[in-house]
């Protein structure tokens, strides 16, 4: 928003909300098409192709010069981004016991990418203005560019595969129950594993548009509040110019710390269960919303509510694809969680009209100005983050079905280990031979 002579684009405030609005709907809906790239051709060539978009979308960012350049830039870096994180996911097969712990760490990267926005910060404060936004985005080009070269020499062309009891095939014997008993993970009950049923069985089970609408409503309003903050901020005009900007350093710092959070989404995936992750996940979208609604002028509060965010959506990538990954596994992996981000991009093509309707007109003036912000409107800011609360507490349906579901599969599984029922059979030397339903 920094003035061209003072080294930045010129850009205005809503312009910028704009720009963000419709690159995270671009970010959401190229994994379908990046999902489509790792299936076919596997991780190196998914890898390598993400990270030369993003090169070419820095490029043409640092040259731009009008609106839609700008736009046609920060689309294409944002279209090339997750197919970077998509296409490492399976590294967490290398370690089966802690697999969802390193699918957790791999797709927590996604906050060090919010760590650049206060580092920049720094940059830019200390830095003459002839070191512009041209010159750090060329330098982003540059780095970027390096590391598709890296992705062609270092990356697998096929995914790892995951060496434990549920990738083996099915024998007979009391061994074998539990993850490979055959209607485990199934909403159909036709005699095979979700992961082994054809992909338009996969795409309509129950567990699948489970994961979808979790996933769906959640990075909305995840992305909702990043894109919104400063907006808001300014609207209610709680703090003056210098502790906004404070408080948006103080995200920025929150947001890319809460990487250290990813050993225990993992944990919890690990060893607590999906359930239990997804509950807590939830709750932190509520907490986020119930301070920001009580934080009035103290800033620890808002702060708190930073920390509520930041962990919240620190939870909601690792649990989605260790959830679609241990579910539904790996078959249709790229492009099942490519449809789920193209639904989700889809629906946050309503963040900018909603940021519209939400916002008010003190964002516009200058805080310290009381005569201005006597003639200002606030906006609708307490009710939109009302409607968050009653729809994230809604959502708590999708754990305790999944939870339900996982209770009756064991109640059902209880008849199997018993050596003479209506599932067993005895041979003419009296020993017992279990046969699946």
């Amino acid at each position: 928003v920094a003035l061209p002579g003072e080294g930045g684009a010129g850009l205005t405030l809503d312009q910028t909300t704009q720009l963000y609005g419709t690159a995270a709907s671009v970010n959401y809906i190229s994994p379908l098409f990046l999902g489509l790239i790792l299936d076919r051709m596997g991780p190196r060539t998914c890898s390598a192709v993400s990270n030369a978009t993003v090169a070419i979308g820095c490029m043409v960012f640092a040259s731009a010069s009008q609106f839609s350049s700008y736009a046609i830039g920060i689309c294409l870096v944002a279209f090339g981004g997750p197919g970077v994180q998509t296409s490492l996911i399976h590294l967490g097969n290398l370690f089966p016991s802690r697999r969802f712990f390193v699918m957790g760490m791999v797709a927590e990267t996604i906050c060090l990418s919010f760590a650049v926005l206060p580092l920049l910060d720094v940059v830019w404060e200390n830095t003459p203005p002839e070191f512009s936004f041209r010159w750090t985005f060329g330098i982003l080009a540059v780095t970027v560019a390096v590391s598709a070269l890296f992705s062609v020499l270092l990356w697998t062309d096929t995914p790892y595969e995951a060496e434990d009891d549920s990738e083996k095939p099915k024998r007979s014997g009391s061994e074998d129950f539990g993850e490979t008993t055959p209607k485990e993970g199934i909403d159909g009950g036709d005699g095979l594993r979700l992961q082994d049923l054809s992909f338009k069985k996969q795409l309509t089970s129950g567990v699948y548009i489970r994961i979808g609408i979790f996933f769906v409503v959640t990075s909305f309003w995840a992305n909702f509040y990043i894109a919104t903050v400063t907006t808001e901020l300014g609207d209610q005009h709680r703090f003056n110019q210098a502790k906004q900007h404070d408080l948006e350093s103080w995200l920025g710092f929150i947001d890319a710390g809460a990487i250290i959070f990813a050993p225990l989404s993992g944990y919890m995936l690990d060893s607590v269960g999906f359930g239990a992750t997804a509950i807590l996940t939830i709750s932190l979208g509520v907490l986020q919303n119930i301070f920001l609604l009580i934080a009035g002028t103290k800033q620890s509060i808002m702060v708190a509510s930073f920390v509520c965010y930041a962990v919240f959506r620190a939870f909601l990538f690792p649990y989605f694809f260790a959830s679609l990954s241990k579910k539904i596994g790996f078959r249709y992996f790229g492009a099942l969680s490519g449809i789920a981000f193209c639904t989700s991009g889809i629906t946050q093509l309503a963040i900018a009209p909603l940021a519209l309707f939400v916002e008010g007109s003190c964002h516009e003036v200058d805080s310290d100005n009381e005569v201005d912000l006597a003639n200002c409107t606030e906006g609708r800011w307490g009710q939109i983050h009302t409607i968050q609360i009653l729809t994230l507490l809604a959502l708590l349906l999708v754990p305790l079905v999944d939870i339900c579901a996982e209770k009756q599969k064991s109640r059902n599984r209880e008849p199997l280990l018993k050596p003479y029922d209506s599932y067993g059979s005895t041979d003419s030397h009296g020993s017992t031979e279990l046969v699946y339903p």
